[in-house]
């Protein structure tokens, strides 16, 4: 019998991710997701696939500068694309290679920029000082990829974009909480720094975590985070359905993404916070079954 819930202790080596590792992960909450979105469904997947490889980018790289030079080369090929037919493999699943490109089903040119900038700061960023600084790379980084996929999936409403922007950075909180302690094993720590001395801890207690650890102030710092990104999650996407208007069927797929990631907070929670040495994650049958039932 599969288990309702999985865990185990994290990996050595948590953010080397192997080329030949397929994306999306089959059985994840991504990929679950984009088996809903229908005829969207092969865009939907290549836009994921362009976010994931741009992403790792920050993350594979030792040197900062050899990060700018592959960023400002994807900058270039986005660039290139709106008049030629495209070059790389990830863009020609976008946009065929069809001549010239056709960019109408695309998010608009500052979608893309945006979040390549985005990855430009946070090359030189491994610790946000403060929560606006970690809201405004949020806004401009995961925000915009959830935008894109909600203009993919045929919205245009301005204020429904606007809360799928909004829903991506709750996608991100989520994200962080559930990934701290990877990250933090990798020496990556996106908890802003104002929020650790709110909170009476510091980075090395993350970083370096003691026997006994999490403490009473780091669970109490995770559960504040878990509370208010539930709340995020639930209102952005109440606000993006409300504005979709007849385009809310198309979003599925964000609406599976977003029950399985409050499904993961909530076990979060019922584990008492214990992610910084072991792995929380909802098992398969049950992820299934909330994919299901999700319309």
């Amino acid at each position: 019998m599969w288990p309702l819930n999985a865990s185990g202790p994290l990996p050595a080596l948590v953010m080397s991710v192997s080329p030949d590792t397929p994306f999306p992960r089959p059985g994840s909450a991504l990929d679950l997701a984009l088996k809903t979105a229908g005829a969207h469904r092969p865009r939907l997947t290549a836009w994921a696939q362009w976010w994931h490889e741009i992403s790792r980018i920050p993350y594979e790289v030792s040197d900062p500068a050899v990060g700018e030079k592959k960023l400002l080369w994807w900058q270039h090929a986005v660039a290139d694309a709106q008049g030629q037919p495209p070059q790389h493999p990830r863009l020609k699943a976008l946009l065929g290679e069809s001549t010239p490109p056709d960019w109408a089903p695309l998010p608009p040119a500052a979608c893309w920029s945006g979040q390549l900038q985005a990855l430009q700061d946070l090359l030189h960023q491994t610790r946000w000082l403060d929560s606006a600084g970690l809201q405004r790379h949020m806004q401009h980084s995961t925000g915009l990829a959830v935008e894109g996929a909600a203009w993919i999936l045929g919205v245009r409403e301005p204020a429904a974009l606007a809360a799928a922007r909004d829903l991506g950075v709750a996608l991100r909180k989520a994200h962080i909480l559930t990934r701290v302690g990877q990250d933090a094993h990798a020496g990556w720590l996106h908890l802003p720094v104002d929020l650790l001395q709110q909170h009476g801890t510091k980075a090395h207690e993350w970083t370096r975590p003691a026997a006994d650890a999490p403490s009473e102030a780091m669970k109490q710092l995770m559960r504040q985070w878990q509370q208010q990104t539930l709340a995020d999650l639930r209102d952005s996407l109440a606000r993006l359905n409300q504005a979709a208007g007849a385009q809310r069927p198309a979003l599925r797929p964000l609406r599976v993404l977003t029950a399985l990631n409050v499904k993961l907070l909530e076990d979060l929670d019922a584990h008492d916070y214990q992610i910084l040495r072991q792995r929380i994650s909802v098992g398969p049958w049950r992820k299934w079954f909330t994919a299901w039932r999700t319309r």
